[in-house]
């Protein structure tokens, strides 16, 4: 497959990945971590699958300046330009304008691909063709193209499209955008047969979006508009530490797809989901007779147990007894042993460790 030259990609692997706590921690997050036991982490094998489609050279990875190191150790094949350090988190908004704002410096003409790290594809194939099709898209539009998958079962974990009216080729307006709704409004939303799940996936070409970003992000458009100078001088690097607290900390998802007018939806069918809490990670996990799971190379013995989840380093075993429906999790120092049907549950457990221990165990 010929690599378009034009395209670039921005890998976010700047998230603590607090709702997978205890394995996933602020010093050691979720896209660095092998769950499924392939011998690749969530990192790696996200940029294997978006180097099918674009050069290798070209993607850059966006990431908290903490993790900088353990990107260069899992991506030796990427120059040190290629990551972009996120001096504070603010989640990703402003991490994507920049990233994007950096690219454009470069390649006035470059398509963009926007892609988190943290995600489960089924059909690498589907998902080589759809998502190069997007960015075929985004060379003559000046729309923010999203990527989204029919929904299909009630899941509070995840953003919510309502499509519009059908532009062909499984691209639609937008209707509506909810993020992580409740039980009840998320079956009615998948009943209708109306509503697609957002993947965090973004086409764009650079100048379609340096357009749109006064209405998107207004702070940051005027400090860019300030900065100009500098950013045609090569400074931007230096810049990003004094442009990150002029945003509000706001998630790329809900700048543009609350935004009808400017975004546009495309269907897409490569299988997808996201490995961002510990009951998304059991749906995908392998299971026995009864329902249970084992991860991380460790061992369990179940007794009278069903549909538990279980994650315990190499060499430690775990006996399951009289439980369903829990997770048990243990990394280093720290056990954590909750039921397994609320994607918050870890999240709530980190803060309420982080607020009675301060980071002795966060």
């Amino acid at each position: 497959m010929t690599l378009n030259h034009n395209n670039f990609c921005i890998l976010l692997a700047g998230g603590v990945g607090k709702r997978l706590w205890p394995q996933s921690n602020s010093a050691h997050p979720k896209q660095f971590i092998d769950f499924f036991g392939t011998g690749q982490t969530l990192l790696q094998q996200t940029f294997e699958r978006v180097s099918r489609i674009i050069p290798p050279e070209n993607i850059y990875i966006s990431t908290y300046e903490q993790y900088v190191e353990q990107v260069s150790n899992q991506l030796p094949q990427i120059s040190t330009s290629q990551i972009l350090t996120e001096p504070v988190r603010i989640s990703t908004a402003a991490a994507v304008a920049w990233a994007t704002i950096h690219i454009a410096l470069q390649n006035p003409q470059a398509n963009i691909l926007v892609t988190p790290c943290d995600q489960l594809v089924l059909y690498t194939d589907r998902y080589t063709d759809e998502v190069g099709a997007a960015l075929d898209y985004t060379v003559q539009s000046d729309k923010l193209l999203a990527l989204a998958v029919q929904a299909n079962a009630a899941n509070t974990a995840y953003g919510y499209v309502q499509i519009g009216d059908s532009l062909g080729n499984e691209r639609y307006s937008i209707r509506s955008f909810t993020e992580k709704p409740d039980a009840v409004y998320a079956a009615a939303f998948v009943e209708s047969g109306e509503f697609l799940w957002n993947t965090g996936l973004f086409a764009w070409n650079a100048q379609s979006f340096l357009h749109h970003l006064p209405t998107l992000m207004p702070q940051l458009a005027e400090s860019l508009e300030a900065a100009t100078h500098n950013l045609r001088q090569g400074q931007d690097l230096q810049f990003v530490k004094t442009l990150y607290p002029t945003d509000s900390k706001a998630s790329i998802d809900l700048v543009i797809l609350s935004r009808n007018e400017t975004a546009l939806i495309q269907r897409c069918t490569f299988g997808w989901a996201d490995i961002g809490s510990w009951p998304q990670l059991y749906d995908f996990a392998q299971k026995d007779t009864q329902g249970n799971a084992v991860m991380n190379q460790g061992k369990a013995v179940f007794n009278h147990a069903s549909r538990n989840l279980v994650s315990i380093p190499e060499g430690h075993l775990a006996v399951i007894e009289g439980l369903d429906g829990y997770l048990v999790a243990q990394h280093d120092n720290i056990l954590l042993i909750c039921p397994n049907d609320d994607p918050a549950t870890a999240k709530k457990a980190y803060k309420d460790a982080n607020s009675r221990f301060g980071g002795e165990f966060v």
